[in-house]
């Protein structure tokens, strides 16, 4: 069991966001820690501030729930998937889910190889234009200290 203080800023364009600003309380559990598998799960409260491109702006008070799972291969291989529901409390219909999946590898002593899926989903995005789903895929070479 954990507790923890999240703070955030963001900012696309492309999906409207000017700026987000976000803080709250929380608090984690970690359900299995295992060699293989992990599994923890987060819930708390965040107020978030969002400047939207179109000149509009809100406030707004929000709850997390986040769910992060990590499998590992072999000490070299990795693989993670978190899924986040965002709930606005003042617009229940304007709620956000983001997830991420990545496989990591190391290559080397200090390099590693990661892939990642992004899938970043506003269900009332402001303005109404624009799309309510954005993904991402990236791959990265990662340098370990």
């Amino acid at each position: 069991l954990y507790c923890y203080i999240l703070g955030g800023w963001m900012q696309d364009e492309f999906a409207g966001i000017d700026k987000r600003f976000s803080l709250g309380p929380g608090a984690g559990y970690r359900i299995l820690k295992g060699d293989r598998h992990n599994l923890s799960v987060e819930a708390g409260l965040n107020h978030t501030r969002e400047a939207y491109t179109n000149g509009d702006d809100n406030s707004f008070l929000e709850g997390r729930f986040l769910g992060e799972y990590e499998f590992t291969f072999n000490p070299k291989t990795k693989f993670t998937q978190s899924a986040e529901y965002l709930h606005n409390f003042d617009e229940a219909d304007k709620f956000r889910v983001n997830t991420v999946s990545g496989l990591t590898t190391q290559l080397t002593d200090m390099f590693s190889l990661k892939v990642t899926y992004e899938m970043n989903h506003q269900n009332e995005p402001t303005p109404e234009t624009l799309e309510q789903t954005d993904t991402r895929f990236s791959v990265a070479l990662v340098v370990n200290f």
